[in-house]
């Protein structure tokens, strides 16, 4: 199922579902595995499609409270293929992973997120075709786009429908991107830091206006906290 108005439609996929759960009054323990394969779909006249394994790991919890710990859980997208007007990518290496090191869910409304994670990925290609085939970019903009060994991480909290990301960075070859910033309803504030090469800029946010700076972005970014109110979750 996906959104009406999303643009995505599924046309192919397999899946299968694991489960293994030992619930008590005031535990958790168990695990879920996800595996989808072939899984295709159609977006502005591009076909998409990839094998997605999610391994959530419950190592905690309280049932009662719909609250469990999801340390070590992974999620991994892999034999993607895209194929559009333009420009095809197929490539079986290429994969990217999502670990949780640290992480806890309460299924409520509004939904409760608290979590440190790390990012692997093999590299932009894929995004790239499908850049291209939605629009003619010129060649040498492509090749630009391109980043290669791209790894991060972040700490991150959803609660009331608040979006704290309290550090998140994302490195590869040649770029380079962070965050420390909170989102809500009327505005956001914080830092976002972007570097190609030798260029970088940072932007400053509060509510909602916002300021972009090209002077000592970086130890702009280095030095600001979020407000004591947004204090990282303890690990």
């Amino acid at each position: 199922y996906m959104p009406a108005g999303s643009g995505l439609i599924f046309t192919t996929g397999t899946a299968q579902l694991q489960a293994n759960i030992d619930a008590r009054a005031q535990d958790v323990l168990g695990g879920i595995n996800l595996q989808g394969s072939d899984v295709g779909m159609e977006a502005d006249g591009q076909a998409l499609q990839g094998d997605l394994a999610v391994d959530l790991a419950i190592t905690g919890g309280v049932p009662r409270e719909f609250r469990v710990q999801l340390d070590g859980s992974t999620i991994t997208l892999d034999e993607v293929t895209v194929a559009g007007a333009r420009e095809n990518f197929d490539d079986e290496k290429w994969a990217a992973t999502v670990t949780f090191d640290r992480a806890e869910a309460v299924a409520d409304n509004p939904p409760y997120l608290s979590a440190e994670a790390q990012l692997k990925v093999s590299d932009t290609r894929p995004l790239v075709a499908l850049f291209n085939n939605h629009g003619n970019t010129p060649k040498w903009v492509s090749r630009q786009l391109i980043l290669k060994d791209i790894d991060g991480d972040a700490s991150v909290r959803l609660s009331d429908n608040r979006l704290e990301i309290f550090d998140a960075q994302v490195l590869s070859d040649k770029a380079e991107v962070g965050a420390k910033a909170v989102f809500y309803q009327d505005g956001r504030d914080g830092v976002l830091y972007a570097r190609y090469k030798k260029l970088d800029v940072v932007l400053k946010m509060q509510g909602q206006d916002s300021n972009l700076d090209v002077f000592k972005a970086r130890e702009t970014f280095d030095a600001y906290e979020l407000a004591p109110t947004a204090a990282a979750p303890s690990s």
